[in-house]
């Protein structure tokens, strides 16, 4: 049962680490939102099964997923800005 929770908490920490290099608040805030409703939802997962507590982590984790495809577009978007012209 551990090994299954464990596998299920990968998702989210992938996204947490990748998200930390960007913006670490974000980053902190998604753990301290998410982490708990992740362990919860392996928890609940764990009734339907070893595919039940892989799916919902992998569901719960998403929003940290979302979060970092955001800032990434935002980084990506002030690093292509044009430099200032001179005259």
């Amino acid at each position: 049962m551990v090994l299954f929770t464990w596998i299920a908490a990968i998702p989210l920490t992938v996204a947490l680490t990748l998200l930390y290099r960007r913006a670490r608040i974000v980053a902190y805030v998604c753990g301290a939102v998410l982490a708990p409703i992740t362990v919860f939802g392996a928890l609940i997962g764990g009734l339907f099964g070893p595919i039940g507590i892989v799916a919902y982590p992998l569901v719960f984790s998403a929003p940290a997923w979302i979060a970092l495809g955001i800032t990434a577009l935002i980084q990506r978007g002030r690093t292509n800005a044009r430099p200032a012209e001179s005259v």
